[in-house]
Parts: structure tokens; sequence; C-alpha cells
């Protein structure tokens, strides 16, 4: 069951290139299918990953805590059904939501001792959030001394998909921005500010992604969003935000229109900056003894198109030979035909674009006539469950950040030791990371906040801009970021091999020629 769920959320993943309206239609349309499929659960083992090979701490699917909004409490008798309500984090009770649940984390004034009660509003990131549950809010840790005069709370949201298949997939972001958020709480804040993040559910629903924006900046006064994993959903709100001049700092990847938006801020390649990534990837783990390479690209999805144009237009540039393109359906369940095709044109590398499921079903497929391409995908194509399947023994995946289970880097250490402690459970992987990337990005351009100022939406832009090549202690591209204009693209990454059931990368960050920083 968690591969089929994490096979679907990797389809609305792939949905994120689509650039009109009726493939983001269809999408929301294929998830209202299946939103009541049971929550997927991680199936990774306890323990920590090693240096080179990860095995990441297992995940129950259920929050180590958890509160949730009781009917009428808080003042003024019961939301209107289909209306969560909010739990603020800051004891004013409940107010009635209009929409998909809202959820209020890592509350807790700053100055308490660390190692207080772990965050934990939500499913682990290796299962998607309840369907339909009423708003939960993650405990700080309890007030302390630290800071003697706190300031004015920093206020920050996220409105993603985060119910139902899409959650499975995109969520572990949230779950890391919590536990960064909880810690800070845990000592003295972000420059002796409380930070207060609210998580929103738009529910695969464009208009809502939009109305739940509106609510957290107009009335939750959020002064930017930090992680937005929507990968279908986020354009419908693109506009309201260059308007009210908010920024979204970080994302899940798939936002196709991220280059044309001054208000948002990447910190890692996104949408085709990500097809170049994984495309120059490819080539330095397969050439020069491998160079022939087959494309095989999804019909349902816009994304596939886009991928099948991005890897035919760049493919010899990167040295590489294209000898075979094969169109495929999702739903079909054998590709035995495109095995046998991609054989005969001597393609000895396969460069795919589908969802995680269709792709192990493709390379079982092309075992079954004894062919044995090296496939090549990006994070977003893949779920950690791939090092269990021999089919994928020797693949290459393109990391978009430093792949998180090289510990022996500080930053990454960093990370795993967070999330042990503020999520138990959650697992380390590529969602996690993209969250914690875009946390630590944004407490980077917050490190000139006076302790007394009411922090701004401004201040935020004005560190983004002033961050002139920050890295995050090695664990993303350089950060360089232009006042009044949208992002360049920058396409760096690294590479990660399965060997022997294990991931591995020799940590090395490399970047596109044409897309350096």
């Amino acid at each position: 069951m968690r591969r089929w769920a994490l096979s679907l959320s990797a389809v609305v993943l792939l949905g994120a290139g689509c650039g009109t309206r009726t493939s983001q239609g269809d999408l929301a349309a294929l998830l209202a299918t299946v939103r009541e499929a049971p929550a997927a659960q991680s199936a990774a083992a306890p323990g920590s990953p090693a240096d080179e090979a990860s095995a990441p701490p297992g995940a129950s699917g259920t929050p180590a805590a958890e509160v949730t909004t009781a009917p009428g409490a808080g003042g003024g008798g019961s939301p209107a059904p289909g209306a969560p309500a909010i739990v603020d984090g800051r004891g004013t009770g409940p107010s009635p939501v209009a929409g998909p649940a809202v959820r209020a984390g890592a509350a807790g004034a700053p100055g308490a001792a660390s190692g207080g009660t772990p965050a934990a509003a939500s499913p682990a990131s290796g299962g998607a959030a309840p369907a339909g549950r009423g708003p939960t809010t993650a405990p700080g840790a309890a007030p302390g001394g630290a800071c003697p005069n706190p300031g004015p709370p920093i206020l920050i949201g996220s409105v993603g998909t985060y119910s139902g298949i899409v959650g499975a997939s995109v969520h572990g972001g949230v779950r890391a921005v919590q536990a960064w958020a909880a810690r800070l709480n845990a000592g003295r804040g972000l420059r002796c500010h409380p930070v207060r993040y609210i998580e929103a559910d738009d529910g695969g629903d464009t208009a809502r992604n939009q109305a739940l924006t509106r609510r957290l900046v107009e009335q939750e006064k959020v002064i930017a969003f930090v992680y937005d994993g929507a990968p279908v959903t986020a354009q419908a709100s693109a506009a309201y935000l260059n308007q009210k001049q908010v920024p979204e700092v970080g994302q899940e990847g798939g936002h196709m229109f991220t280059y044309d938006s001054p208000m948002h801020f990447p910190i890692g390649p996104a949408g085709v900056a990500i097809q170049r990534l994984t495309l120059a990837g490819g080539a330095r783990a397969t050439l020069p003894q491998r160079k022939k390479v087959a494309v095989v690209t999804c019909q349902e999805i816009e994304y596939c198109n886009t991928a099948e144009k991005t890897y035919q237009d760049y493919a010899s540039a990167e040295g590489y030979d294209l000898v075979y393109r094969a169109k495929v359906a999702l739903t079909q369940p054998d590709f035995t035909s495109v095995c046998l095709g991609a054989r005969s044109a001597g393609a000895d590398v396969v460069l795919p674009a589908l969802d995680s499921n269709s792709h192990q079903r493709l390379m079982a497929s092309c075992a079954k006539v004894d062919y044995h391409p090296v496939d090549v995908l990006t994070t977003v194509q893949m779920s950690t469950d791939f090092t269990t399947d021999p089919n994928l023994d020797g693949a290459v995946i393109v990391s978009n950040n430093l792949p998180w289970f090289l510990a022996r880097n500080p930053a990454v250490a960093d990370y795993q030791a967070t999330l042990r402690q503020y999520a138990p459970g959650a697992p380390f992987d590529a969602s996690s990371t993209n969250g914690w990337v875009s946390a630590l990005a944004f407490e980077r351009a917050l490190q000139s906040l006076p302790a007394d100022k009411a922090p701004t939406s401004g201040d935020v832009l004005a560190g983004l801009y002033g961050l002139n090549g920050e890295d995050l202690g090695g664990m993303v591209q350089p950060l360089r970021f232009t006042p009044g204009k949208p992002a360049r693209p920058v396409a760096c990454g690294w590479v990660v091999t399965i060997s022997q059931g294990q991931f591995q990368s020799d940590g090395q960050r490399f970047c596109v020629k044409g897309l350096e920083p």
C-alpha cells in the first residue's frame, strides 16, 4: 500500500509541470478519487543513517504529540460542517476556518530549556496527514528565561497539499520546519522572537490554496511562507503573493513558475532546472562508459512532455546520444515492449519521467527480458524504498540538496539530530531536507533582526537579498537574489547512487553548464 500511495503522489508531483488549467483540473480530479485511501506509512527501520548508506528512522504514522480542537472549544459553539478550527498556539482558543485544516505549530516562548517537548503536530512524513481531520498544534518547550524580554512573534506559514495521497510525498518538509521552529523556541527563539508556524492544507484544490493563502496573510498576519508543498496548486496564489510582497522561501521542487515570480525564492532548482540537473548528473555518473540514452515519459501529465523536450534539447550537450523515445501510460501494467525497443536501439541508459511505482514496474519489465540499463532520475520521482528493489541497484538519483544521509557533514548531522529530538519517527529523506533548508534560509535572512522590532515581510525580503552566496553549510547551491526580480535559474546538485541496497554519494556538488550560481 505504501508504494501505491507514493506512486500516486509522485504522479501529482509530476503534474507540477502542468502549465494549463485543464491539466491541473485533471490532477485535482485524480486526487478526489483517491483521497480516502488509507494513509501510507514508512517502512523504514528505526536507527540512524550511516554516513554513506542510510536507513531512515522508522515512522509509525502516529504523531508523538497531537492536540485536536474539540467542537465549540474556546468560545462560540461548534464550527460549521466542513470548517475545521485553528489552534493558534497562543492560548486564545480556536476560531472557525473555512476550508481544509489549518495547523499552528511550534508554539512556546523562546528561552525554554533545551530538550523540551518535541514538536510533532502531524503525521510522520512517510505517511499522509489524515484527510478531514481537525487542526492540530505542535507544543513547543515550556517557557524559560534565556531571553528576558522576548520580542514580538515571527509568524510564518505553509499552504500545501498535506492530506491524502500528496501529503505522503511532500509533508516531510513541513515536519522538518516544525522541528526547526521547536528547536529555536526551546532556546532563544529567532533573535529572541518566538516562531509560530501555521500549516494549511489545500486538499489539492487551487481555489482553496488561494483562499488559505489570503487567510494566512490577511488574518493570521504571516510575514512569509516557508516551504510550500503545493506542486499542483501553488501557482493559484503566485499573483497574490507578488501583489502583497510576501515571499515564499523554498518549496518541494515542482513549482514550474518559480523563475517568473519575484516573490518566490527557490532554495534548490525547480521545474525545468531540476530536469536539466537530472540530465547533467546522469552524464557525470554514466559517461563515458554508457552514452546511448532512451527517454521514457508518461502521456498523462504535462510535466512529462516538458521533460521529453528538455532531455531531447540538452542530451547531446551533456555528451549523450539519444537513440530511443517512448510515451507510456502510467496505468499500464507492463512495459516489456518499451524495454525491447530501447534494447534494440542499443540504449544503455534510461531517463524516465514517471511516478515511482511506474518506474519500478518499468525496470522490472526490463529485467524480465534480461535488459539492465542504468536508470537516471531526480529525488522528486523516487521513494526511499528504492533501496529494497534489486532491479534498481545501480540507479542514479540526482539530489537538489546535499544528500540526507551524509551525516559526516556537520550541517546534515545537525538536521538529523534536530529531527530525532523534535520530530521523532520522521524519516530522513529528500522531502524533509527540502523543508529543512527552506527554514535555514529564512533563519539566515533574519539574522540581523532586532529583538524588540516587530518583524515584517520587508525584513525577510531585505535579508534574502543580502544572502550573497550563502549555501547553508554546504547543503544547497549558493543563494543569490536580486531585489524586485525573479530568481535566476541555477541548477546545482549532488549525485546519489543505489548500490547493494544502500544510498551512496561522494558528497561533491556540481552545477549544470550555463546554470551556474
